[in-house]
């Protein structure tokens, strides 16, 4: 059974949101220190929240049989908790509905009882903690129907007398129905060069300065039903170099855009894009592109090719 990768930030410290609420609360006292004596506790769900909405998009291999999705419950405050906080949270049906009628191009539908178990009805943050132990959604992607968008809202409905966060008080889970999103296994090599060599397509010249293998399997992360993304050649995720999959069956079944020059914004230059095909059939996406390592052409050339087979 796989842990969905939202549950790794568990000891991370406030998160944004908390931030923000305690700057635009805190005065200072006339000694000019800063005065927390004032600040309210109030509870979050640590990965929830629409800012981190991508990251609550369930990736799980169709494949997968069962799979779990893991968040925490945090107590937000200056102090730890004073005592065991017993939080109650729940489906959100409320939460689905406002967010349908401000996403009309996107409509979710509740996750269907059969692709999801979630019983449990509150969580506790005891005495002397910030977080909670961890809270689990349990899902059955091989009973997921890849060409719907699903939602599963959950929201803390009770804070033990506590402030509930307004802007995290809510995790969205969802499945995007999306035609490329998934796990693709790559087959894949960057071509490293010294200097410019000003490659046009056609065959790729010998490496001159050694190669990268880009194996490994990618998880192609759907931002809409048309739109996925994935870290491009061997950089990784997190690297802010990343591929831009357009697709849309509804005009073209083989027609696939890519882009990833809104993500390499500074320190190269010479983006060339000379191969993105689809095949359909197959589930394969084979692209071929070219850049140089810094700008105006001044560093050396990378060719890169990529084989993507939807597992």
């Amino acid at each position: 059974m796989k842990q969905n990768l939202i549950f790794k930030n568990l000891i991370a410290i406030v998160l944004a949101g908390s931030t923000m609420f305690l700057a635009s609360c805190v005065k200072n006292r006339n000694s000019g220190a800063t005065d927390f004596s004032q600040l309210s506790p109030i509870v979050q769900i640590t990965e929830g929240g629409m800012a981190k909405y991508s990251s609550q998009s369930l990736l799980f291999p169709a494949s997968d049989l069962s799979d779990t999705a893991y968040f925490t419950l945090n107590y937000a405050a200056t102090n730890v908790a004073p005592s065991d906080i017993t939080v109650t949270i729940g489906y959100d049906a409320a939460a689905l509905a406002a967010y349908n009628a401000a996403n009309p191009t996107a409509i979710n539908a509740k996750f269907p009882d059969s692709i999801y178990r979630f019983t449990q009805t509150s969580v506790v943050i005891k005495a002397g903690q910030n977080y909670s132990a961890p809270v689990k959604l349990t899902v059955f992607p091989y009973k997921v129907d890849p060409s719907k968008n699903y939602m599963f809202p959950i929201s803390i409905t009770d804070a033990g007398g506590n402030k509930i966060s307004g802007n995290f008080g809510t995790i969205y889970y969802h499945f995007i129905g999306n035609p490329l999103a998934g796990t693709y296994n790559n087959v894949g090599t960057r071509y490293n060069y010294s200097g410019v060599i000003g490659y046009t397509g056609g065959a790729i010249p010998p490496a001159t300065a050694g190669t990268a293998v880009c194996g490994t399997p990618k998880v192609l992360a759907p931002l809409s039903s048309t739109v996925t993304t994935v870290y491009y050649a061997n950089l990784g995720a997190g690297t802010d170099r990343d591929y831009y999959f357009s697709y849309d069956p509804a005009v073209s079944l083989t027609n696939v855009g890519v882009d990833f020059t809104q993500s390499f914004k500074d320190g190269i230059s010479n983006i060339g894009i000379f191969i993105h095909t689809y095949d359909p059939v197959l589930k394969k996406l084979h692209i071929l592109s070219t850049y140089n390592n810094l700008p105006g052409a001044a560093g050396s050339d990378r060719i890169v090719e990529e084989t993507m087979t939807h597992q």
